[in-house]
């Protein structure tokens, strides 16, 4: 009967000791997770902003004061075909006028066209409506063509908007990565847990 009860206590004491375990773990894993998101979502964006506040000077340098803009695509183009996220493939960065109508994109079926689905860029372009002159510029997130996105604006020369763009899913890659890496570490020390606790409860219990 003794023997009985010292084991039904060691069981107790080991679903304890491994339910408390796991429940730590899973703790610390979803802290890391969430604190580790916001720094990545962060850095982006700040990065975001940070490129288009470099384009926007490189566009001011070229085109400030300049009423032929001669050449205009090619200097434009010149510009902001390498602007964007290195390693980043959806990062890209586009403008248009105030009126909306893109001046530069890199896929070439939207030049001349009027922007379109992109909340954060037409909250802007309803300021110019109203307002003649705009300084502003932010970071801000939406949906284009069904695919969520970061998106850095400034209000540049001439009144154009630039902005840069990347989508959340490629900004959040990396966090994904390290949910499957953490998830492995996860499993591994709760099958570590769970030895150390037989091991210790058996050495307790032992008669």
């Amino acid at each position: 009967m003794k023997k009985k009860t010292f084991r039904t206590i060691k069981g107790k004491v080991s679903i304890m000791m491994i339910a408390t375990s796991i429940i730590l773990i899973i703790g610390v894993l979803f802290a890391a997770r969430v604190v580790s998101e916001r720094n990545v979502v962060k850095i982006c964006e700040n990065y975001l902003y940070d490129v288009c506040i470099s384009a926007s000077d490189t566009l001011y340098e070229s085109f400030w004061g300049d009423t032929e803009q001669t050449d205009l695509s090619v200097r434009i183009e010149y510009i902001l075909n390498s602007v964007g996220i290195e390693n980043m493939k959806s990062s890209e960065a586009c403008l248009v006028d105030r009126e909306g109508v893109y001046l530069y994109s890199k896929d070439r079926n939207k030049l001349g066209t009027v922007i379109e689905g992109n909340s954060v860029i037409q909250a802007v372009l309803d300021r110019y409506k109203t307002e003649d002159v705009i300084t502003t510029a932010n970071v801000g997130e939406c949906v284009v063509d069904g695919t969520e996105k970061y998106v850095a604006f400034i209000c540049t020369v001439n009144d154009w908007v630039l902005f840069v763009q990347a989508d959340k899913a490629e900004v959040l890659q990396p966090i994904s990565e390290m949910n499957r890496y953490c998830t492995i570490v996860g499993i591994v020390l709760v099958a570590v847990i769970i030895l150390i606790g037989y091991i210790i409860t058996t050495i307790i219990f032992y008669k």
